[in-house]
């Protein structure tokens, strides 16, 4: 029997958020995502893999599967991309900080 291990803890709000690893959860490779659907109170992302299918053999081809698909709500969302930009902010290398052209006057 495996046990709960504490993976991370953070702070939101006044509130301490633990993050468990119960050992449940599908862990799924995607080579990419394509499509993002939004309607009814949800978001639903999909995730592809591309996969060898002996219809598509064509160069100009490519066949991908739908690997995973996430559904979550407009605001958790919108929380997602937040924290997706924060990481790509930090993975960027450091000369790599875009220029600021506010104080460039136009004619």
């Amino acid at each position: 029997m495996s046990e709960d291990r504490l993976v991370s803890v953070t702070e939101s709000e006044g509130r301490r958020l633990e993050l468990y690893d119960t050992g449940s959860h599908p862990e799924v490779f995607v080579d990419g995502i394509q499509g993002l659907m939004i309607g009814k109170g949800v978001v639903k992302w999909n995730f592809f893999s591309t996969t060898y299918n002996a219809d598509y053999t064509e160069k100009d081809h490519e066949y991908r599967e739908i690997a995973a698909r996430i559904v979550c709500t407009p605001d958790t969302f919108l929380s997602l991309v937040d924290f997706l930009n924060e990481v790509a902010e930090q993975m960027k290398p450091d000369d790599q900080v875009p220029s600021d052209h506010s104080d460039t006057e136009s004619d």
